[in-house]
């Protein structure tokens, strides 16, 4: 329904912009065709260690890309100058997959009642962290990209990194980039 609502409220050279960090839904692209999708990926990886601690792993990256296409196009590069941090890439769907290879890492730790943190610090998960990432990696039709912490060439390495770089956010602490336009 959500997708057929914004098909009829669309300009006819209008597109969408996914800021979901998913693989774009079938229903989406059914109602809209992928040449009318934008996608991009914001990563921040945080966990919340108590009520008001933040405990920050990245201070992530934004990505923005074609769907339907390896081009970095005008609406691309105008989207990305418009975003805080935006860059973009002609790989989107690569981010996308690395991004959902993490997600399976951080998924694996949280059956193991630990923390995140302390699930990376337990050396008997990496197994399985590995073992999910690469099988999600295997699933991916293009070039799977590095990004923040992550890199699909060489997961070991990511989880140590994922473990060593934290950085501890307090109560208030900010920034505000401006105003935004449009």
């Amino acid at each position: 329904a959500i997708a057929e609502l914004v098909s009829e409220r669309l300009a006819p050279d209008g597109y969408l912009v996914c800021l979901n960090p998913t693989l774009h839904s079938e229903l989406v692209t059914t109602a809209l065709g992928t040449q009318r999708i934008v996608a991009a990926l914001a990563t921040n990886n945080a966990e919340q260690l108590s009520p008001g601690r933040i405990l920050q792993r990245s201070t992530g990256s934004l990505f923005v890309g074609e769907v339907a296409s390896t081009e970095i196009t005008g609406r691309v590069e105008a989207l990305a100058a418009a975003l805080p941090f935006g860059q973009p890439t002609d790989n989107i769907r690569g981010y996308l997959w690395s991004f959902a290879a993490e997600q399976a890492v951080f998924l694996a730790g949280s059956t193991s009642g630990l923390s995140p943190a302390a699930t990376l610090e337990a050396l008997d998960w990496r197994p399985l962290m590995r073992a999910l990432a690469r099988e999600v990696l295997e699933q991916c039709p293009t070039r799977a990209e590095a990004f923040d912490y992550f890199n699909p060439l060489d997961l070991d390495a990511t989880l140590s990194r994922m473990r060593d770089s934290p950085r501890t956010i307090e109560p208030g602490a900010a920034f505000i980039l401006g105003g935004l336009d449009g």
